[in-house]
């Protein structure tokens, strides 16, 4: 089935009617209102380039280049786009009309600062395969702005349908027979081939563009009043009000930290568990010495946890006398460090926030400790010299880490790590990444896009340090029979845990 030419073929046998509407909102207060909606949402700035996406007659692209705007208006249908070229040279503007399959955009990445469509989206037969292509042809914090309504709702839900039943009623009673081109009525094959007929929207919207990256979602469910006073239109179209959909494209980075956030939110439980666990062992008792060797004073000390996870070096750190805070972007992680504090009977306050962003003011703390964290972050020097801001002068960065994936910086490691892995899969139940889980692996190809997981490390640590003005203390480059058992310590062979300590100079 030729999806694309049949939806050509049947919104060109319309192209003459929807053109004559679209002139008589020309002549309306419909195009002020319009206007105004679409430019309250717009991003702002000197040369917004906007893209009209099943632009038809071309009413969105007429006004918005009336009001200034760079506009291409695109439409499968070619009847379509000849009527746009026809009545924006009768209003007097010239905005780029070119014929277009809507799911498969010939731009080039980031070309618009906006995206724009009315009544298209429910005529889509790949919906999600074209909102990856709006996304990607608009720029970083670009916009996406939908109107659409439920059509054709009345045969999936019977409340709809009798409420289509009596405004049809009443309409004939105020305003005689039905227009001839109303069939929201009527079952039709083109529209029982498309997927979002008889789909609960926009809530389908909303959650498809929070999947493929897009933020700051806004769904507003019923917009009828503001974009149309006409009575006898609220009779007909009523049971499908239009609704209005406004979201944000995330950068690179900000979509690497949702993710980020969103897979840890989901360990967070097992994590949690491990805290307790890992406090009921002797590693309590091995991070406590290992660290406090590394402490340069007797005093008690403000030290901030980084990616603190569900608070295992936080509690055993405030077990002292220490003031400790605990930093994650996770809900769920702090959700459980609060919960594993109270457990453990230990004092710590725990913050929500980036770790590459840390929301504290400068030289606020003695030391920073972070454990498996540093592998994550996205710009790691620029995070470094934040964390060298925060320390008080003097002030040491402890962190634990391992090499996740050592065969992306060394590809002769490649054969005996995944033999190692399958030794890990026969033995264990935790996390092992980089054996082809599907529970791992959004973070295996991640990894692959993070600065730190193609580095070998920690050499690479010691350069990192000193271009961000920490003098080396201590590395030690594994770790794992200080504070792993046995069984982890032969898991671990190929990827140890080590430890760097550095000061503020």
């Amino acid at each position: 089935m030729n999806y694309g030419k049949e939806t050509s073929g049947y919104w060109g046998q319309a192209s003459n009617r929807f053109s004559n509407n679209i002139r008589k909102n020309l002549q309306r207060d419909d195009r002020n209102i319009w206007r105004d909606l679409i430019i309250e949402n717009a991003p702002q700035g000197e040369t917004i380039k906007i893209l009209d996406i099943g632009t038809g007659p071309g009413f969105f692209a007429i006004i918005l280049s009336q009001a200034g705007y760079d506009v291409t208006g695109i439409d499968i249908t070619e009847e379509m786009i000849r009527k746009a070229e026809e009545n924006a040279e009768r209003e007097g503007v010239h905005p780029r009309f070119m014929v277009m399959d809507s799911h498969h955009l010939d731009f080039p990445d980031e070309t618009f600062d906006l995206i724009i469509n009315r009544n298209v989206t429910w005529t889509l037969y790949e919906p999600e395969t074209a909102y990856r292509d709006w996304k990607r042809v608009l720029k970083p914090n670009g916009k996406l702005i939908v109107f659409d309504g439920e059509w054709y709702m009345n045969f999936f839900d019977d409340e709809k349908y009798a409420e289509m039943k009596s405004g049809l009623r009443e309409y004939r009673r105020k305003y005689g027979p039905l227009p001839e081109t109303f069939a929201m009525n009527k079952i039709e094959d083109y529209w029982t081939k498309l997927p979002l007929i008889g789909v609960k929207r926009p809530e389908w919207d909303k959650a498809v563009l929070r999947k493929i990256g897009f933020k700051q979602i806004e769904t507003i469910e019923d917009i009828s009043d503001t974009v149309s006073k006409i009575e006898a239109d609220r009779l007909l179209y009523g049971i499908a009000p239009m609704f209005m959909i406004i979201a944000v494209k995330a950068t690179q980075a900000e979509e690497k930290q949702k993710l980020i956030e969103t897979y840890w939110n989901g360990y967070a439980p097992e994590n949690g568990q491990s805290c307790i666990e890992d406090w009921e062992s002797f590693k309590k008792d091995a991070y406590a010495h290992y660290i406090g060797d590394l402490i340069p004073s007797e005093r008690p000390l403000r030290i901030l946890d980084v990616g603190c996870g569900a608070g295992f070096l936080s509690c055993v750190l405030a077990e002292g006398t220490h003031e400790v805070k605990g930093l994650d972007i996770s809900e769920n992680m702090l959700e459980e460090a609060k919960f594993c504090a109270e457990q453990l009977g230990v004092d710590v306050e725990f913050y929500r926030g980036d770790v590459e962003n840390p929301p504290f003011e400068g030289e606020s703390f003695d030391m920073i400790i972070g454990r498996s964290i540093t592998w994550l972050l996205q710009a790691p020097k620029e995070t470094f010299l934040k964390w060298h801001n925060l320390l008080k002068p003097s002030g040491r960065l402890i962190y634990f880490d391992t090499n996740r994936y050592p065969y992306l910086p060394d590809p002769d490691l490649e054969s005996a790590f995944k033999e190692n892995r399958r030794k890990m899969l026969e033995r264990s139940s935790k996390i092992i990444y980089g054996a082809g889980l599907p529970k791992t692996q959004i973070m295996d190809v991640l990894a692959e896009k993070l600065p730190m997981t193609n580095q070998k490390r920690p050499g690479y640590d010691l350069a990192l340090l000193e271009q961000t003005e920490f003098k080396l203390v201590k590395i030690d480059e594994n770790i794992n029979n200080t504070i792993m058992d046995d069984k982890e310590c032969e898991e671990n062979e190929l990827t140890p845990l080590f430890a760097v300590c550095a000061e503020k100079i």
